[in-house]
């Protein structure tokens, strides 16, 4: 999942930022709530356990939930977000073995609780990802930045209250043939870091909790299914397109993100993008059309795989074909660019515009 931003500043200074991608994931955990910004609360649980005894991983439904809590009359905090971290090694007990934390994966399952005067946001108004994988000690989101605001308004004290529910994965696969135990099952613990934070990265709120995934004997023999990852690595998880100069808005700006997609496949694979949403917003409610920008992926190294060029859209497209990498990293250089002279920006508002761009892998 990746997070565009476009900015319109005085003195013909327009600003594209924010690229962030994500996939997979769920893990269940016990938590601790820590109030952060008067009476806003940030906090959530877990089923707090799962046994595995397959290779083909598992799913826990409604394992583990993120919570905002609020009591008052005016709560209205955009733009916010919450991530994940794993805080040490997942190691097993005995210390003979490692679980691989990308093989756990988070998976919203939806939302509930109450607000005035409007229903809680869903997960397809929030913009949560479809699957977030854990990524050793590295914070990755839940929910990159939010299309609706943490908000209730009302004349009288009131209760609000948004829970963000979630389902774990253990991925499958043959890595579990090394996790597993024998007469007895290898235990370990899972530690994670939730954090939200609100507008300008501010920080609302955090807590922790540990999970236990017990892996026993595998009772089946593992086949090899059509394997196939997509990761947004390095400073693509954070960009930034600027247009600062007259020249920018005439010749059009260009940012370039050196292998900052990676994917890897034992079959034949293409790579799709969509935007979230159907146009590039403000927190002012302005807009610009997403064809402000195209972009494009240019393989790099020994990567073969043809490419295409696309202007922006909230429709799927594909932009990269590829044959197998043979489960090794292939790499794809990332690149956003505007128009010439293109007056929708030139004549837009000044302001911060964003939208969240969701790439996946799927079989050739």
């Amino acid at each position: 999942m990746e997070m565009i931003t476009i900015w319109k500043q005085p003195n013909s200074h327009l600003l594209m930022n924010k690229n962030r991608i994500s996939f997979l994931l769920s893990v269940i955990c016990f938590a601790l709530t820590q109030v952060t910004n008067a009476q806003l609360a940030f906090s959530g649980w877990s089923n707090n356990y799962t046994s595995i005894n397959s290779f083909q991983g598992k799913t826990v439904t409604d394992a583990m939930a993120v919570r905002f809590t609020y009591s008052g009359t005016n709560l209205n905090e955009s733009n916010w977000k919450v991530s994940v971290s794993v805080q040490n090694a997942i190691m097993s007990t005995d210390g003979s073995a490692q679980f691989p934390a990308d093989k756990i994966v988070f998976i919203p399952l939806n939302t509930s609780g109450q607000a005035q005067p409007k229903a809680i946001p869903t997960v397809q108004e929030i913009g949560m990802p479809a699957s977030v994988p854990l990524s050793g000690g590295s914070e990755v989101y839940l929910v990159p930045r939010s299309n609706a605001p943490l908000y209730n308004v009302s004349s009288y004290n009131s209760y609000y209250d948004l829970q963000l529910h979630y389902n774990l994965q253990i991925m499958p696969g043959a890595y579990l043939k090394d996790l597993q135990g024998g007469y007895t099952q290898k235990t370990y613990i899972l530690a994670l870091t939730f954090r939200a934070y609100g507008d300008n990265n501010k920080m609302l709120g955090s807590y922790q909790q540990t999970y236990q995934i017990d892996v026993f004997n595998l009772i089946d023999t593992y086949t090899e299914d059509n394997l196939y990852s997509i990761v947004i690595s390095g400073q693509a998880q954070n960009g930034f397109l600027e247009l600062k100069t007259l020249a920018d808005y005439a010749n059009g700006a260009k940012a370039v993100y050196s292998n900052g997609l990676i994917v890897s496949s034992n079959m034949g694979y293409q790579v799709s993008v969509r935007s979230v949403a159907s146009q590039f917003t403000s927190s002012n409610g302005s807009t610009l059309p997403l064809n402000s920008v195209k972009m494009q992926l240019v393989p790099t190294g020994s990567n073969t795989a043809s490419t295409g060029t696309i202007d922006l859209s909230n429709v799927a497209q594909i932009i990269s074909v590829g044959s197998s990498t043979n489960k090794t990293p292939a790499y794809y250089d990332i690149q956003y660019w505007t128009k010439p002279s293109d007056q929708q920006l030139i004549e837009a508002d000044m302001a911060e515009y964003s939208t969240t761009l969701l790439y996946e892998i799927t079989p050739k």
